[in-house]
């Protein structure tokens, strides 16, 4: 992947206008799940993010950082 999704551009106006930004996977096998994990967590902070968006039981949780 060249770029992750969405494009910086976009992810930085979220965070501008607060967003709530969570992670997800398009693994196909179990040992790729985390994949590039510590890179996207990165990418969210250069954006402005300083928290994670969790959920439980529909339960909305930022999880900083």
């Amino acid at each position: 992947v060249k770029e992750p999704y969405p494009t910086r551009k976009i992810l930085e106006y979220c965070s501008s206008l607060k967003i709530p930004v969570t992670l997800g996977t398009d693994a196909h096998r179990l040992n790729e799940i985390d994949a590039n994990y510590d890179s996207i967590v990165e990418y969210a902070k250069t954006a402005g993010y300083t928290e994670l968006a969790t959920f439980n039981r529909r339960k909305l949780t930022l999880v900083p950082f």
